[in-house]
């Protein structure tokens, strides 16, 4: 904050009736906020929390400058899970694994919500989970935590993967490779219309009850569905991601994907566009037709028609995945920050032993496993 400038004032909401005098501004705050994306905005937090939020305890802080809304960092209570710390943590969805914070200065902002959480929560550690390593993120959890006087504890996450088109799609094709392009523009060949294949695209409110119909039949009969993870089967998916399309399509910022044949959906990419960016929520396909590669071929074509909209980059979300890999530019790298007060020795105990014990004994394990998988000399 500027020097002379009077304080911001926090205002946290615990429960979701307390969030509707807030909602204009943060959604207009949402969608120019110089910092932050969707995920911390109403179109994502309001679905979550009508799925998931039933037994959560909220703390959703909203950051003003006299009526100017300035930031929004959406926290909840979290359990202690294995750790034993009692903590407030960014609501992480599984799927696409972050959230983060809108603002139109991020670390002033965090820091004048880390500031608010040390009075209303003292005993408590602060959990950021999936921040990515690098850039302007990483560089304000840093200022902001320093100038909460808080302390920090960082533990690495799996990658991501980013397509990037900001050369043009000619360009971003070139880059790829041959092998992964001949076996795309087969499988793509293979699904002619005169066999019964078409592709239907929901844009808007219009066709979202039957797009939405067809990929829930689909996600029922893909692999996802055995093993528990398909939005028909884990509870609250679908409540989540039919919200979620059901909103974006309001904006005509939907783009949900269906591929068919014979009027049977087989395959599906369900994505929104913000701000340039294309971004893949979920995609699946009948497991019947696995040869085919419908799913790959169907997220290639909505990632061309994408970039044919003017848009520059498509986020895969999740995991870096190996089908996800050879389509993407950049493998964003993350990590999770708990913050907490010095004298929090639970949580500095837990650093000790995961920064000073554990590394010496992960390096004696990769030197015994090297040391036993060495091939035996001979004479």
């Amino acid at each position: 904050m500027n020097a002379g400038r009077p304080s911001p004032t926090v205002i946290c909401a615990y429960r979701q009736e307390e969030l509707a005098p807030h909602l204009p501004a943060w959604q207009a705050l949402a969608q120019d906020a110089a910092f932050g994306e969707w995920w911390a905005g109403p179109n994502w937090i309001l679905p979550w929390m009508d799925a998931f939020g039933a037994d959560i305890s909220l703390a959703v802080h909203f950051v003003y400058d006299g009526p100017r809304l300035r930031g929004v960092v959406p926290f909840i209570a979290a359990s202690r899970n294995g750790t034993d710390i009692a903590r407030l943590t960014l609501p992480v969805n599984s799927h696409v694994r972050r959230v983060g914070w809108l603002a139109d200065e991020p670390a002033s902002v965090l820091s004048a919500v880390l500031k608010d959480l040390r009075h209303r929560y003292p005993t408590a550690a602060i959990a950021l989970p999936q921040i990515p390593r690098l850039g302007p993120w990483a560089d304000a959890v840093r200022r902001a935590t320093t100038m909460a006087g808080l302390q920090a504890w960082t533990t690495p996450q799996t990658s991501s993967a980013v397509a990037s088109f900001t050369d043009g799609w000619p360009a971003y094709v070139r880059g790829r490779d041959s092998k992964l392009l001949r076996n795309l523009r087969r499988h793509w060949k293979r699904l002619d219309p005169a066999d019964g294949w078409r592709v239907a695209l929901c844009r808007d409110l219009t066709d979202l009850p039957a797009q939405w119909d067809a990929v829930l039949s689909i996600e029922s009969r893909s692999w996802k569905h055995a093993n528990g993870s398909s939005i028909d089967t884990e509870p609250g998916a679908a409540n989540l991601y039919g919200h979620v399309a059901q909103r974006f399509a309001q904006q005509r910022a939907l783009r949900l994907w269906v591929l068919y044949q014979h009027d049977v959906p087989v395959a599906h990419a369900l994505a929104v566009v913000d701000r340039g960016v294309f971004y893949l929520l979920k995609n699946s396909y009948d497991e019947q037709f696995r040869s085919w590669s419908p799913g790959m071929a169907l997220v290639w074509h909505a990632m061309e028609n994408a970039a044919s909209e003017g848009i520059q980059r498509t986020d895969f979300l999740g995991d870096a995945a190996d089908w996800k890999r050879p389509l993407s530019t950049d493998l964003p790298e993350y990590e999770s920050w708990l913050l907490f007060p010095a004298w929090h020795l639970r949580a500095q105990g837990l650093r000790f032993i995961d920064q000073v014990l554990k590394p010496p004994v992960r390096a004696f394990r990769a030197w015994r496993s090297q040391r036993h998988a060495a091939p035996l000399a001979t004479s």
